[in-house]
């Protein structure tokens, strides 16, 4: 009797756990350019420059990082994120950067600091032309 039950619990445990994951996703204020990380919409209350945030769904988080050659926003998302809302007024304007990874680069002129597998594309640095990454860690 009480193996079946520590095996009916032990069932449930685990179903539970399976089913509670929610999807996490990137969001981002089009007045202010807060990055948000949440499983729902953040939020509208209190904007730093006034008002209520203007919040826009750019995707759910992944292990691919994404620079907005406009605005300099960086996230890691699963896919390329929405164009939708970029603060610099527009559309985003996505470059694929790489792999999340444990090495960290930092870009000489635009400065971003990135977690990235292999050293970053150089494409669409938000101070023009191309990123100049340096290597900070391994």
């Amino acid at each position: 009797m009480k193996r079946t039950l520590i095996i009916t619990l032990g069932v449930l445990f685990c179903s539970f756990i399976s089913n509670s994951g929610a999807t996490i996703k990137n969001y981002q204020c089009g007045k202010c350019d807060t990055l948000v990380k949440s499983e729902r919409t953040p939020s509208t209350l209190n904007c730093r420059v006034g008002g209520s945030h203007q919040w826009y769904e750019l995707g759910e988080v992944g292990q691919e990082n994404y620079n907005c050659k406009k605005c300099g926003t960086l996230l890691e998302s699963k896919r390329t994120p929405s164009t939708l809302g970029c603060p610099a007024k527009g559309s985003h304007q996505w470059n694929h950067l790489g792999h999340v990874g444990n090495t960290t680069y930092q870009c000489k002129k635009c400065g971003i600091t990135i977690n990235n597998e292999r050293t970053p594309s150089t494409l669409g640095c938000s101070q023009g032309g191309s990123h100049q990454w340096t290597k900070l860690s391994r």
